[in-house]
């Protein structure tokens, strides 16, 4: 009798330590349909300024609320444990249909108007129940190849980013349709996610209790530092990007509505951050997370500042330093995640995602507006460069996380 549990104990073992890929991709893609509405209003970036007329850093104001209600509402789902006292499924389920029903009041608004940046906070409040619940929930099924799953993970959702901008060039897109489309995407997130087996159930109020700080983990810690870095400049690099490759070779203001050949250096930029993102994953898994996420944000601060060098006085150079920056700014997010994955517990794994996201995005606010006051006063070559100073700090950071894994070896 005792030898048959033991059995069954090692093949439950062994099957959880195998990467199940079918959970992968139906993750990847809720993750992707429920995260569509993060730009939903930027999509529709054309339609609403022809209507409202609206100017350009409207928009970037509708992000930045979006932002501050994921980084509001991760905060209180760490600081309250909300996110391991159910399952996973159903926590990720109704936050993505919340915030497709709120995503969808938007219609009904003014976009110029004072209930647009509310709801637009409300619809990042409810991601906040979404995208660091869906990190936990591929890390229950990725087995040793968390890693992967993390790049596959992020790099699904860089393509995504690049839909607005495809949206903003294709032109003559009803803003209307575009947030119905994503809504829609939202309430499907949900029903994918619902058909993801269940791997863990909910915590016990003694595990609730138990809580375990971030900090006191120095893996943790560094991942997380390398996080921050990462995120100071990966926000601001997707927004402001296609600006400064319009106002390469001029002394254009950062108001300048982005040409056709700027947005579409920005597209081949993110699109070549997902395949990155995938492979990074990859050789992540056989070499070391933190080896490769340290070559990964060297890289981008050496593009970074060859891009913003180059940007007036060879602007072909500047977009094709654009498009190699978007390949590697991007290459070492999973990493972190995976990371902090590995260190925690199933039922601990939620709130420390959401804590790591968190101040993040907090980061990534910062950098957002700092960047474009930089480029403001100083031009964006200037406004380019200061988002190297991440990178750098990230692979400090990494360099010693590295220095962990050895020993760890």
């Amino acid at each position: 009798m005792t030898t048959g549990v033991c059995i069954k104990a090692t093949e439950a073992q062994a099957s959880e330590d195998e990467p199940n890929y079918v959970v992968l991709l139906l993750v990847v893609s809720a993750i992707a349909s429920a995260l569509s509405i993060w730009f939903a209003p930027v999509a529709g970036l054309a339609s609403i300024s022809a209507e409202t007329g609206v100017r350009v850093e409207h928009f970037g104001w509708l992000t930045s609320t979006v932002l501050l209600g994921f980084i509001f509402g991760a905060t209180m789902s760490s600081r309250f444990s909300l996110l391991h006292r159910q399952d996973k499924r159903t926590i990720f389920a109704g936050f993505s249909i919340a915030s497709g029903l709120i995503n969808l009041a938007f219609v009904a608004t003014d976009p110029a108007g004072l209930w647009a940046p509310i709801l637009r906070f409300s619809t990042g409040v409810a991601l906040a129940g979404v995208y660091p619940v869906g990190l936990a929930i591929a890390a229950d099924f990725a087995g040793r190849q968390k890693a992967l799953f993390s790049g596959a993970l992020v790099g699904g959702l860089t393509a995504a980013t690049a839909v607005p901008h495809a949206f903003n060039l294709a032109g003559g897109v009803d803003w209307r349709s575009i947030i119905v489309s994503t809504s829609t995407l939202a309430v499907l997130a949900a029903l994918l996610i619902i058909v993801v087996p269940s791997r863990e159930g909910r915590a016990t109020e003694l595990q609730l209790r138990r809580r375990i700080s971030p900090w006191e983990n120095p893996r943790v810690r560094l991942a997380i530092i390398g996080y921050c870095g990462h995120m100071w400049e990966l926000y601001a690099f997707w927004a402001w990007i296609p600006f400064a490759l319009t106002a390469a070779g001029t002394k254009d203001s950062v108001q300048v509505e982005p040409n056709h050949f700027a947005v579409a250096v920005t597209i081949a930029a993110i699109l070549a951050g997902a395949v990155s993102s995938v492979v990074a994953g990859s050789l992540a898994d056989k070499y070391g997370k933190a080896l490769v996420a340290k070559r990964a944000v060297q890289l981008s601060a050496a593009a970074g500042l060859a891009c913003g060098w180059s940007l007036h006085d060879w602007p072909t150079a500047a977009a094709a330093l654009a498009v190699a920056w978007g390949a590697s700014i991007i290459a070492d997010s999973g990493q972190y995640s995976a990371i902090v994955s590995e260190e925690t517990s199933a039922h601990e794994r939620s709130r420390v995602l959401a804590i790591m996201t968190a101040i993040g995005y907090t980061i990534a606010a910062v950098g957002l507006h700092v960047a474009s006051f930089v480029a403001s006063k100083l031009g964006w070559s200037a406004g380019l460069m200061i988002l190297c100073v991440g990178p750098l700090a990230s692979a400090v950071a990494m360099k010693r996380l590295a220095v962990l894994e050895k020993v760890r070896q």
